[in-house]
């Protein structure tokens, strides 16, 4: 039966068997294939019905973005579905230091390793009271241990975001899954309030 089948992968195109040689390799007609369910399977396509399911279950603005130089650009949002939400368009980019979706996706990276340092003090501190070159360094450090960033409230604006890495499968984060949420969300409440 594995012989049948064998003979008829090959007969079809998806395998070949080199002269002379008793092993078989990929066709080039299966190889072909497969690089075109690649190209149709993009980041996004992946990672629709997840993040669909996330902001489901959460009830809060799902983001998906990817990196472009050290910005994340939003590729997918998908609103609350409250009354009132918050949505950013796709194509907006979010920057550093401020963004824990731009942090998420810099962290990873080698440049975070070899240069965070100074990388960190040529940064623009000025939009955000209380952010400086000290913090964005912990938070850098945190990211990457503890596998998500967030922000209570980013540039006073009211909201909240958090981020978590997506990884390919080579290991290296290709986009980061955020939740973005009111401020007030993220606030610790007094202990016995639920």
């Amino acid at each position: 039966n594995q012989d049948r089948d064998g003979y008829d992968a090959l007969q079809l195109g998806f395998v070949d068997k080199p002269e002379g040689q008793e092993t078989y390799r990929l066709g080039t007609k299966l190889f072909s294939l497969g690089q075109a369910a690649a190209e149709q399977n993009t980041h996004v396509s992946v990672a629709y019905p997840y993040i669909s399911e996330l902001r489901n279950e959460v009830h809060e603005t799902t983001l998906f973005a990817t990196r472009l130089g050290n910005e994340a650009v939003v590729l997918v949002c998908l609103d609350s579905g409250r009354a009132t939400t918050v949505v950013a368009r796709p194509g907006t980019r979010l920057s550093l230091p401020y963004s824990p979706s731009a942090r998420v996706l810099w962290a990873f990276t080698s440049e975070a390793r070899e240069r965070l340092n100074e990388v960190a003090r040529r940064l623009d501190y000025s939009d955000g009271p209380g952010f400086n070159a000290e913090v964005f360094k912990r938070k850098i450090r945190s990211a990457v241990k503890n596998f998500y960033d967030y922000e209570v409230e980013v540039r006073t604006s009211g909201l909240g975001a958090i981020s978590c890495p997506v990884f390919a499968h080579d290991n290296e984060v290709v986009a980061p899954v955020s939740l973005l949420l009111p401020a007030a969300c993220g606030t610790p409440r007094p202990s016995g309030q639920r």
